[in-house]
């Protein structure tokens, strides 16, 4: 009776084991593409211009993260703040 009843526990065990690694598999699985916002740029092969848009002979450039935008937007702020400073600096130190 008592090797029954732990088979069953082991066998029990071994089910919730299985069941919790199923679910954290499919909530670990999910498509991470709509969670990161893309900037798709298309190109005009015959203008060689690039628009923000799809339409009538334009193809696919490029798919770039927004993060990627806002980084180097965060940069370009920076460098003009320092310019900025530098400008003050000189100007202070200059008679």
């Amino acid at each position: 009776m008592r090797d029954r009843r732990v088979k069953f526990n082991f066998v029990l065990a071994i089910v919730y084991l299985l069941a919790t690694l199923g679910f954290a598999q499919r909530s670990l699985a999910q498509d991470s593409s709509g969670s990161v916002p893309m900037l798709k740029l298309y190109i005009d092969p015959s203008t060689k211009i690039v628009y923000a848009e799809p339409g009538r002979g334009r193809r696919l450039l490029a798919e770039i993260p927004a993060s990627a935008m806002a980084a180097g937007a965060i940069q370009a702020r920076e460098d003009r703040e320092r310019k900025t400073q530098l400008r003050q600096n000189q100007d202070m130190i200059s008679p």
